[in-house]
Protein backbone atom coordinates (compact mmCIF):
# COMPACT_ATOMS: atom_id res chain seq x y z
CA UNK A 1 0.00 0.00 0.00
CA UNK A 2 1.11 3.55 -0.64
CA UNK A 3 0.45 6.75 1.23
CA UNK A 4 -0.87 8.84 -1.66
CA UNK A 5 -4.17 9.49 0.05
CA UNK A 6 -2.78 10.46 3.44
CA UNK A 7 -0.29 12.88 1.92
CA UNK A 8 -2.90 14.43 -0.38
CA UNK A 9 -5.16 14.94 2.64
CA UNK A 10 -2.37 16.89 4.33
CA UNK A 11 -2.74 19.45 1.55
CA UNK A 12 -5.83 21.55 0.76
CA UNK A 13 -6.15 19.71 -2.59
CA UNK A 14 -9.11 17.51 -3.39
CA UNK A 15 -9.09 14.36 -5.43
CA UNK A 16 -10.75 16.38 -8.21
CA UNK A 17 -7.87 18.87 -8.12
CA UNK A 18 -5.36 16.06 -8.54
CA UNK A 19 -7.45 14.53 -11.31
CA UNK A 20 -7.48 17.86 -13.15
CA UNK A 21 -3.68 18.13 -12.91
CA UNK A 22 -3.17 14.57 -14.12
CA UNK A 23 -5.66 14.72 -16.99
CA UNK A 24 -7.43 11.79 -15.36
CA UNK A 25 -10.90 11.51 -16.80
CA UNK A 26 -12.36 10.44 -13.47
CA UNK A 27 -11.41 10.92 -9.86
CA UNK A 28 -12.34 7.28 -9.32
CA UNK A 29 -9.21 6.20 -11.19
CA UNK A 30 -7.03 8.19 -8.77
CA UNK A 31 -9.04 6.93 -5.82
CA UNK A 32 -8.05 3.37 -6.81
CA UNK A 33 -4.41 4.43 -6.72
CA UNK A 34 -4.85 6.18 -3.39
CA UNK A 35 -6.37 3.19 -1.63
CA UNK A 36 -3.87 0.78 -3.15
CA UNK A 37 -6.22 -1.16 -5.44
CA UNK A 38 -4.01 -0.30 -8.40
CA UNK A 39 -0.37 0.66 -8.71
CA UNK A 40 -0.10 4.19 -10.09
CA UNK A 41 2.02 4.84 -13.16
CA UNK A 42 5.22 6.83 -12.74
CA UNK A 43 3.65 10.02 -14.12
CA UNK A 44 0.94 9.94 -11.42
CA UNK A 45 3.54 9.27 -8.71
CA UNK A 46 5.62 12.23 -9.87
CA UNK A 47 2.57 14.50 -9.90
CA UNK A 48 1.68 13.48 -6.34
CA UNK A 49 5.28 14.05 -5.26
CA UNK A 50 5.21 17.59 -6.64
CA UNK A 51 1.70 18.59 -5.57
CA UNK A 52 2.01 17.07 -2.10
CA UNK A 53 5.66 18.12 -1.72
CA UNK A 54 6.71 14.68 -0.53
CA UNK A 55 9.48 12.26 -1.52
CA UNK A 56 9.07 8.94 -3.26
CA UNK A 57 10.32 7.14 -0.16
CA UNK A 58 7.63 8.68 1.99
CA UNK A 59 4.90 7.87 -0.51
CA UNK A 60 6.02 4.25 -0.86
CA UNK A 61 7.78 3.51 2.42
CA UNK A 62 6.15 0.10 2.89
CA UNK A 63 7.11 -1.13 -0.58
CA UNK A 64 10.63 0.23 -0.10
CA UNK A 65 11.04 -1.80 3.09
CA UNK A 66 9.70 -4.89 1.33
CA UNK A 67 12.32 -4.50 -1.40
CA UNK A 68 15.08 -4.18 1.20
CA UNK A 69 13.91 -7.42 2.83
CA UNK A 70 13.77 -9.13 -0.57
CA UNK A 71 17.29 -8.03 -1.48
CA UNK A 72 18.66 -9.19 1.87
CA UNK A 73 17.39 -12.68 0.98
CA UNK A 74 18.36 -12.76 -2.68
CA UNK A 75 21.81 -11.19 -2.77
CA UNK A 76 23.68 -13.86 -0.73
CA UNK A 77 22.70 -16.73 -3.10
CA UNK A 78 23.67 -14.56 -6.07
CA UNK A 79 27.09 -13.90 -4.53
CA UNK A 80 27.50 -17.64 -3.89
CA UNK A 81 26.50 -18.44 -7.46
CA UNK A 82 28.96 -15.92 -8.89
CA UNK A 83 31.72 -17.26 -6.64
CA UNK A 84 31.25 -20.74 -8.11
CA UNK A 85 31.71 -19.51 -11.68
CA UNK A 86 35.44 -19.11 -12.19
CA UNK A 87 35.26 -17.05 -15.36
CA UNK A 88 32.08 -15.02 -15.01
CA UNK A 89 32.31 -11.64 -16.70
CA UNK A 90 33.44 -8.94 -14.26
CA UNK A 91 33.03 -11.53 -11.50
CA UNK A 92 35.14 -9.79 -8.86
CA UNK A 93 33.58 -6.38 -9.49
CA UNK A 94 30.06 -7.83 -9.38
CA UNK A 95 30.70 -9.73 -6.16
CA UNK A 96 32.35 -6.70 -4.56
CA UNK A 97 29.45 -4.46 -5.53
CA UNK A 98 26.85 -6.91 -4.21
CA UNK A 99 28.76 -7.39 -0.95
CA UNK A 100 28.88 -3.61 -0.52
CA UNK A 101 25.13 -3.33 -1.08
CA UNK A 102 24.42 -6.21 1.29
CA UNK A 103 26.60 -4.64 3.99
CA UNK A 104 24.71 -1.36 3.56
CA UNK A 105 21.37 -3.14 3.75
CA UNK A 106 22.38 -5.00 6.88
CA UNK A 107 23.61 -1.81 8.52
CA UNK A 108 20.26 -0.24 7.71
CA UNK A 109 21.85 2.58 5.76
CA UNK A 110 19.20 2.10 3.07
CA UNK A 111 16.40 1.55 5.54
CA UNK A 112 17.28 4.83 7.26
CA UNK A 113 17.65 6.84 4.08
CA UNK A 114 16.32 10.33 4.78
CA UNK A 115 12.92 10.95 3.26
Amino acid sequence: MNDLRSFRRKTPLTLSDIAHCTDATRSRELWRYEIGKRLPPLKIILIYMILCQVSFLKLFHTQYQEVITLLRKRIPPLIASLSEKPHARYQDARISHLEHILTSLNQNSYANTPH
